[in-house]
């Protein structure tokens, strides 16, 4: 599909802050309310907003730590049993301080966004969880000291 500049405009603004009003948008991009309000629909009618969310301040609710894992996948377990990166993928997600995994390309086969409460759950959860699966041959953490305040740009 081929956005206009008011397409991206309006898709920033909502990627930006879910909650902002359609009238503040038209107001921005000098549009009348009901083209904001029918471009919304229609992204939304295409999948291209398939869902909204909220920025939730994790220190706050005792989850500081944020750590990005690297994961290799052995194809073929010991036992003769094949697994598949998507089978990984899917007992990844059932951990509870897993946010998001990604099969990518490169060094590793997925690599997991987690948050933890401190570095005693964050060995919990890679020596005794993550490590335990079927298919997972090795990992490799990167701690994330800080994260930037970006506004994404369509």
């Amino acid at each position: 599909m081929d956005l206009d500049s008011n397409d991206k405009a309006i898709l920033n603004a909502i990627h930006w802050n879910a909650k902002i009003s359609l009238q503040t948008i038209a107001k921005k991009i000098h549009v009348p309310l009901s083209t904001v309000h029918h471009r919304i629909k229609r992204f939304e009618d295409l999948k291209i907003i398939s869902r909204y969310e909220a920025k939730i301040d994790y220190a706050k609710i005792g989850r500081p730590i944020q750590a990005f894992i690297l994961v290799t996948a052995m194809n073929v377990l010991p036992t003769g049993k094949k697994v598949y990166q998507q089978d990984i993928l899917d007992e990844l997600k059932k951990l509870e301080s897993v946010e998001e995994v990604y099969i990518i390309t490169g060094s590793a086969d997925l690599m997991a966004r987690v948050r933890v409460k401190d570095l005693d759950e964050m060995n919990d959860l890679i020596t005794f969880k993550l490590r335990k699966l079927d298919g997972v041959g090795g990992t490799q953490t990167t701690m994330v000291l800080k994260e930037s305040d970006h506004q994404p740009q369509i």
